[in-house]
């Protein structure tokens, strides 16, 4: 998929940078409890900086959470020659 294309491309030695939407679907035992919600984040790989994995987003549809109507959250990490993430 697109995620897995952007860490080959960065792994090689290059950058890469992606918007992805989706959707947060929760584990099956909350299914019932907890909203599908819909997600968009951003995420850039770069080979061979300190951090080479970064990005952030946001679930703009958290109704799980009373009175917070958008979760927000970053990325930080790094990406390993082979393509670990």
């Amino acid at each position: 998929g697109p995620v897995a294309d952007a860490v080959v491309a960065a792994a090689a030695g290059g950058h890469c940078s992606g918007m992805w939407i989706g959707e947060s679907q929760p584990d099956k035992e909350f299914e019932q409890d907890v909203p599908t919600n819909p997600i968009r984040w951003a995420l850039s790989l770069c080979c061979g900086a300190a951090v080479s994995a970064f990005g952030a987003g946001y679930f703009d549809d958290a109704a799980d959470v009373p009175g917070e109507p958008v979760l927000l959250f970053a990325l930080r990490g790094s990406l390993e020659s082979d393509g670990a993430v």
